[in-house]
């Protein structure tokens, strides 16, 4: 009942935020409706939705997590009897990421781009932190016959944004060269990633395990995003060269 309730409340805060952003963009910007800027829309209510959801799935007796691997330490209110919390950790990363793009929209002083950068930034965050959390999990119902689905899921969705990126920022011999590394790291992460997963690569230890996945996730997420910053800068750049 709980996992109901808060997907019904999750549903009602991305709606919430989502028109709050285009009312604002139509009022300040005069945009038309369109569905780049329903994209952006959903993109700005997206990490909030997905914290109030993990705030009343914390309370599902299914949402306990594992056991805290050593030399990892408990942590307060992330973790109980010495077991994780995913859901608490989804809600407070929620947060935390969400005022991160929201102070990253005031500091940048621009729009963050077109066709849904900001619906691709906001899923780019979170699936880079459920490929770290979803190993916390102890639901079977999330890795069906023991393969991590969602975390595959979650890879698929940072390289289908670098795909976009890429494309759209490919206009010249450096960002080609740039473009190439960028998915030889991504798919190196990749496969690190679902090689620790399937147990074909491991540390010997399940807190270097999860360090494995920290760091690859975080190398993902940082040569997307870095497409999607030259793939807007080249975009402003051609756009002011043609005024």
């Amino acid at each position: 009942m709980s996992i109901m309730i808060g997907l019904g409340s999750g549903l009602g805060t991305l709606l919430v935020l989502s028109l709050l952003w285009i009312l604002e963009r139509r009022g300040r910007l005069k945009e038309r409706m369109s569905g780049g800027l329903l994209a952006q829309g959903i993109g700005f209510g997206f990490l909030p939705a997905a914290a109030v959801l993990n705030a009343f799935i914390a309370h599902d007796p299914l949402a306990r997590g594992l056991p805290v691997p050593r030399p990892l330490a408990a942590v307060p209110w992330l973790t109980e009897d010495g077991c994780f919390l995913p859901a608490r950790i989804h809600l407070a990363c929620g947060v935390i990421l969400f005022l991160a793009v929201a102070a990253w929209l005031i500091l940048s002083r621009r729009e963050p781009g077109p066709g849904g950068d900001l619906l691709m930034t906001s899923l780019c965050l979170w699936a880079a932190l459920r490929i770290v959390t979803d190993g916390m999990c102890a639901d079977p119902r999330l890795s069906p016959g023991g393969h991590p689905v969602l975390r595959y899921a979650a890879c698929l969705a940072l390289l289908g944004c670098l795909a976009v990126w890429t494309g759209r920022g490919n206009r010249n011999r450096k960002n080609r060269i740039q473009s190439l590394g960028n998915w030889i790291g991504a798919l190196l992460s990749a496969g690190a990633v679902a090689l620790t997963s399937e147990k074909a690569l491991t540390t010997g230890s399940e807190a270097g395990d999860l360090a494995v996945l920290l760091g690859a996730a975080a190398l993902m997420l940082a040569l997307t995003l870095t497409a999607g910053a030259d793939s807007r800068r080249e975009a402003a750049y051609f756009r002011e060269g043609q005024s």
